[in-house]
């Protein structure tokens, strides 16, 4: 599964109140790793 396809899995779950604290641990790793992320994590919600 490729790094994009995770984190929609992942944002769909939390949508539906599924996810797991996982999901959130590697939610809030991909938000302390920077604005680079927050720009990939914007743009895949964008055209999901």
């Amino acid at each position: 599964m490729t790094h994009s396809e995770r984190l929609k899995h992942i944002l769909n779950r939390v949508e539906s109140g599924q996810h797991t604290d996982e999901d959130i641990t590697f939610l809030r790793q991909l938000l302390l790793a920077g604005d680079r992320q927050l720009s990939s994590i914007a743009n895949l919600i964008s055209s999901g």
